[in-house]
């Protein structure tokens, strides 16, 4: 569209400016295109290796005794 409106209205600009049209108006569409590639992947594809993931962390080592830290640990301070 940009580049019909240069060529009919503007046609002394130089090609180069028609170029840059194409571009910006190109660029948009083709990163929401990436977005949206990228959201089908994620939600369709890696969620499954996540939630795997996730269920293989749910082993014993969560649910091992943690020692508490609300209490402080104090060590014998050193004398000179």
């Amino acid at each position: 569209m940009y580049d019909r409106i240069c060529r009919n209205y503007f046609p002394q600009l130089p090609r180069p400016v028609i170029i840059l049209g194409w571009f910006c108006s190109n660029s948009p569409s083709r990163g929401g295109g990436a977005v949206a590639v990228a959201y089908l992947s994620r939600r369709f594809y890696e969620e499954r290796f996540l939630r795997l993931k996730d269920s293989l962390l749910q082993s014993p080592v969560e649910s091992a005794a943690l020692p508490d830290l609300s209490t402080p640990i104090t060590t014998p301070s050193a004398v000179a």
